[in-house]
């Protein structure tokens, strides 16, 4: 929700992916705050996450960032 309205935390949160960081945000908890439609147009996939992120965290090669 702080990212959907915080022009300069969208600042560095496009340069992070300007240089190859995927970012993905949690569509449960995005839609609880109603900015997933904002988080895509940022550039962010919006997608279920318990899945993907248990294997991740198991991915000995990924390194996972959390807020």
């Amino acid at each position: 929700k702080l990212l959907v309205s915080d022009t300069e935390l969208q600042e560095h949160v496009i340069e992070m992916k300007e240089k190859g960081v995927k970012l993905l945000a949690c569509k449960k908890c995005s839609d609880m705050y109603g900015v997933s439609d904002d988080l895509r147009r940022l550039g962010i996939e919006v997608k279920y996450m318990g899945k993907p992120l248990t294997d991740y965290l198991r991915d000995d090669n990924c390194r996972v960032i959390t807020v």
